[in-house]
Formats: structure tokens, C-alpha cells, sequence
């Protein structure tokens, strides 16, 4: 089909992927997935007015975490982290994390931008049922976008610390903070 979409990432055997796209003019977002040849488009939320995001494959292939960002009818902005079935059942609100830009590591834990301190977003890993969060990164800038390297050890994500957007990487326990790019 004809579609656009973005926030690619391929299912861990390499037969499917997971995608963003907008309906109603942007102000919907979902997630939809579809065969590596293009083949079997789904889409996988319906939410009206909310804005799914940032597919992450569980690595068994069973299970797909997102991003939901809204505004409430007060004006209030949520981001959340949701679980669904890789089918899209079973769609539920993972209550204790708070922010977006989920990934799983190899051992099935999920490292994300939260919301801490106040703040707009730092880098936390949690188990996927919303439990032992552990804060990576805590200081005045915005930390975003992790991605957890193939073999589970590292983190690599995007940090404003020191005056612009750059590049650095971590161990998975947060340690050994050091800048890629300059």
C-alpha cells in the first residue's frame, strides 16, 4: 500500500515491522505493523486524539511497548508507556512509567525517557511490568531517545548537558557516562 510512516524497528526474527503513523490531520498517531516485504498492513491502536509512538518489539517477538503521548481535556500533557500482544490485544497501561521512547533489553527489561524530578525527561530502565525503576541519568538537561545496544551492556542517548544535543553512551547500570560526539 501507499502509506508513510515512521519510528521503523524490525521484529527480532526480521519478519515484520513496526511503524508510527498519523490519521485526522496529525492529530491522531498509531501504530501499525506489516510483513518486511510490505505485504499484511495492520494497524494496531485506534485511540482518537492521542499520539502513539516509538514501537519496541519485545525480544521474544510476543509483545510490543509504545509511547502514548495526550493532552487532557484541562490541558494537562501525559506520557505514558503502554504494553500490547504483538497481534495489538491486550492493550494496557504500564501505571508506574511515566515518559516515552521505550526499548527492551535482551533480558526484557525496558529502558526509556522518563519523567523524573520534575523534570522533562531523563533515561530510567525498569522490569516490563512497571516495576524496579532505576533513574540512569539525573541532572538539569534533557536526556532522550536510548537505545539498548545488541548485546544488553550499553546504552547509547542524546544529551543537552552540556549546552547542545549530543551523543553519549553508558552501561546498562547508568555508569561510565562519557560524550560520543562533539
Amino acid at each position: 500500500p501507499n502509506v508513510t510512516g515512521d519510528y521503523v524497528t524490525w521484529s527480532p526474527d526480521g519478519k515484520k515491522l513496526a511503524v508510527r503513523q498519523y490519521h485526522d490531520g496529525g492529530k491522531t498517531w498509531s501504530i501499525h505493523t506489516m510483513n518486511s516485504d510490505g505485504t499484511n498492513w495492520k494497524r494496531l491502536t485506534y485511540e482518537k486524539n492521542k499520539w502513539d509512538s516509538v514501537p519496541a518489539w519485545s525480544p521474544d517477538g510476543k509483545k510490543i511497548a509504545f509511547a502514548r503521548e495526550y493532552k487532557d481535556s484541562e490541558g494537562v500533557f501525559h506520557a505514558e508507556i503502554w504494553m500490547m500482544n504483538s497481534d495489538g490485544s491486550e492493550q494496557t497501561q504500564i501505571e508506574s512509567l511515566k515518559g516515552s521512547n521505550p526499548h527492551f533489553t535482551p533480558d526484557g527489561r525496558i529502558v526509556y525517557s522518563s519523567e523524573y524530578k520534575d523534570k522533562k525527561s531523563e533515561i530510567s530502565i525498569a522490569n516490563s511490568d512497571g516495576s524496579n525503576i532505576m533513574h540512569l541519568t539525573d541532572n538539569d538537561a534533557d536526556e532522550w531517545h536510548p537505545e539498548v545496544s545488541p548485546d544488553g551492556r550499553h546504552i547509547a542517548f542524546m544529551s543537552k548537558r552540556d549546552g547542545s544535543f549530543e551523543i553519549y553512551v553508558m552501561d546498562i547500570d547508568g555508569s561510565n557516562q562519557t560524550r560520543l560526539t562533539f
